[in-house]
């Protein structure tokens, strides 16, 4: 069923366009409640766990700056500093001074947050699958190169 119908839009209004984006709000709505739900048993947010993962695959062995991960995920410094603190607060991850520049924190992840990444992980890839299912892998691969390339394309414009 088209989108606008399923909104209960009339038959003559949508383009094309508007279907995509339409489709693609109600999506991410739906992902975001179904992976907050998923994520809130295990005492994290998906931007919590995102930020987890910049941490620990990015800045594992030196740490990383605040606004490296600001950089990565597309988040606002601000908004990264509440994230942080929400994360230290939890013993998750760990802030300390760079070398030679106090004005610099880097931040580490712990073993308490590597513990909680290594116990969400194996059922994250599951809720994913879940997720995707009815979708043939050759549909994936398209869908994913068709949103990378219109990611590209705005971020180019």
């Amino acid at each position: 069923m088209s989108i606008l119908k399923e909104l209960g839009f009339p038959k003559e209004v949508g383009s094309p366009d508007e279907e995509l984006i339409y489709n693609i709000g109600r999506l991410y709505l739906y992902l975001e409640k179904e992976l907050t739900g998923f994520f809130k048993a295990y005492g994290l947010t998906p931007a919590k766990f995102n930020v987890l993962l910049v941490i620990k695959h990015i800045g594992e062995a030196n740490g990383i700056t605040q606004n490296e991960i600001s950089q990565k995920l597309f988040v606002s410094e601000t908004g990264i500093t509440r994230l942080i603190d929400k994360l230290e607060k939890d013993s998750l991850v760990k802030r300390f001074q760079k070398a030679g520049d106090r004005r610099v924190n880097l931040i580490k992840i712990t073993k308490k947050g590597q513990d909680v990444i290594d116990k969400t992980w194996p059922k994250f890839l599951e809720k994913i699958k879940e997720l995707t299912k009815g979708i043939p892998q050759k549909n994936k691969s398209t869908i994913t190169a068709i949103l990378s390339l219109w990611r590209n394309n705005l971020i180019a414009s």
